[in-house]
Order: structure tokens, then C-alpha cells, then sequence
């Protein structure tokens, strides 16, 4: 069952790159939610029409880069952590961010276009 849950979400990790992706299958009005679980942590992955959060609801996440397929033919306007903002790049399809970042229990990281 809980491959499924990845197909349906397009879900992606590589732990050594610190890359996260998403890449809904459908999704009900621009609006998207799915359940992710790592070794580190779990939390939600919600996309709206002109965002998307990334939720740590119990461990970690480190991540580099994140792949979105929301992102398809648009710029991101801002990427925060919290209430801060992150310097990143969208390079071939990937957001990178300027350094590694641990998201930790409680906080998200928003992407917004």
C-alpha cells in the first residue's frame, strides 16, 4: 500500500545529494497533500496553486536540493525556512539551496511562485 502513497505523490529522496521531490500525479484544484517518511523524520509535502511547504512533523530533514514538478515553466519568488529566507537557484529542474539545511520538528520549508 504505502508504494502507492509514492507513486501517487511522485515522491523522491537521495539522502547523498540532499534532495526531496514531489511530483503529484493529480491533484484536486492546484491542491496537493501526501504523508512522507524517511529514517530521519516524517512530515507532509502541500501544494496549493502558487505554493508548496515541505513539513517536518516529527525528526529531520536536511536537504540541498528539492525537485518539484509545480515548478515546471515557473521562478520561484521565495524559499523560506520559517520566517527566514533562503538563497537558492533553480538549475535544471532543482531548486538548490545555498547550503545544506536541516528542517527539524516543527519548522517547513515554503517555496513559493
Amino acid at each position: 500500500a504505502y508504494a502507492l502513497l509514492v507513486a501517487f505523490s511522485g515522491f523522491q529522496y537521495d539522502m547523498t545529494q540532499g534532495m526531496i521531490g514531489f511530483a503529484p500525479v493529480k491533484t484536486q484544484d492546484g491542491d496537493f497533500r501526501c504523508f512522507w517518511s524517511l529514517d530521519s523524520g516524517w512530515g507532509e509535502y502541500v501544494e496549493s496553486a502558487n505554493s508548496a511547504e515541505i513539513r517536518v512533523l516529527s525528526g529531520s530533514l536536511d536537504l540541498q536540493k528539492v525537485r518539484l514538478a509545480a515548478l515546471a515553466g515557473k521562478s520561484p519568488t521565495t524559499v523560506k525556512l520559517g520566517n527566514r529566507g533562503l538563497k537558492s537557484t533553480l538549475q535544471n529542474g532543482e531548486l538548490q539551496l545555498s547550503t545544506r539545511t536541516t528542517i527539524k520538528r516543527g519548522a517547513a520549508l515554503t517555496v513559493s511562485w
